[in-house]
């Protein structure tokens, strides 16, 4: 529809908005969920799916080994289609979709390139908010060069406000033998003899033009560690919002704040985390 005949554009720049507000935001959900969508995702009606991909798009990640499409996972109503009337329509609509959520990519970072790509330049320029979730202990082969690639796309990008990060810990179940804690001098010596666990910060060395990179602990029960690996990671995860924070702030120079933990204590079944506990719990 021409921008010059369109009936909506004729309306007061105040009553577009609200009507802009009505489709885009009524639901009230400030977090949107993307995920990778995997074999288990085609059970799902896909008339259910629809409606999302004419908004987010489809693609597949070119960095992920298995051809996996991203999928918005929240399930909210959104009614895209009024940002596709015209470019003003686009514009006017985008601040409102890509500035008031906070795209959650979970431990899905390969999506997120792809996903930023699929924007127009306006509408990246827009999303002020991005969460990710680490794993210190556990990556897929191939993770750091995924989370370079990303830590890299978004300095270059360089209008993202807000990163979130959410770091995966483990609380051991009982009283064990070992630090408890790391304090930052423990933390800069493993970040300089480039140790596995400290890894993924080299990216984050590359993000200090971000405004705020907030780090959430998420932290899971964890069986009493007995090998190296698990007394460090066990310490390490007891320094996430303390310790890690203030390395993130004095060494890398990071704009970094420490957010509320979260926790996913349940033993067995489901606990509304949206992952089966049995097979997230970490055991060594």
């Amino acid at each position: 529809m021409a921008e010059d005949g369109s009936p909506l554009l004729r309306l007061p720049a105040e009553i577009r908005l609200d009507i802009y507000h009505h489709l885009l935001l009524s639901d009230g959900a400030k977090t949107l969920a993307i995920r990778n969508r995997t074999q288990r995702d085609g059970s799902k009606p896909p008339n259910k799916l629809a409606p999302p991909f004419k908004m987010f798009g489809r693609t597949i990640p070119r960095r992920s080994t298995a051809e996996t499409p991203y999928r918005l996972k929240t399930d909210v109503e959104i009614h895209s289609a009024i940002m596709c009337v015209n470019r003003q329509t686009h514009l006017e609509a985008s601040e409102l979709v890509y500035g008031k959520h906070c795209f959650d990519f979970g431990e899905d970072i390969e999506a997120v390139v792809p996903f930023l790509e699929d924007r127009t330049l306006e509408a990246r320029r827009q999303i002020s908010e991005i969460s990710v979730q680490l794993k210190p202990a556990k990556s897929y082969e191939g993770w750091n060069d995924d989370w370079m690639d990303l830590c890299r796309y978004l300095a270059e990008m360089g209008t993202l406000k807000k990163l979130r990060l959410v770091v995966q810990g483990g609380r051991p179940t009982g009283t064990w033998d070992g630090p408890k804690e790391l304090l930052v001098s423990d933390l800069r010596l493993l970040w300089r003899i480039k140790h596995d666990i400290m890894a993924w910060a080299g990216g984050l060395a590359l993000l200090r033009g971000i405004p705020e990179v907030e780090i959430a602990p998420d932290v899971r029960y964890l069986a009493p560690p007995t090998t190296a690996a698990a007394l460090l990671y066990a310490a390490l995860s007891a320094s996430i919002n303390t310790s890690l924070v203030e390395f993130l702030r004095s060494d890398l120079k990071l704009q970094a704040t420490a957010a509320e933990e979260t926790s996913c204590l349940c033993l067995r079944g489901w606990c509304g985390c949206g992952e089966d506990c049995r097979t997230v719990m970490i055991g060594w």
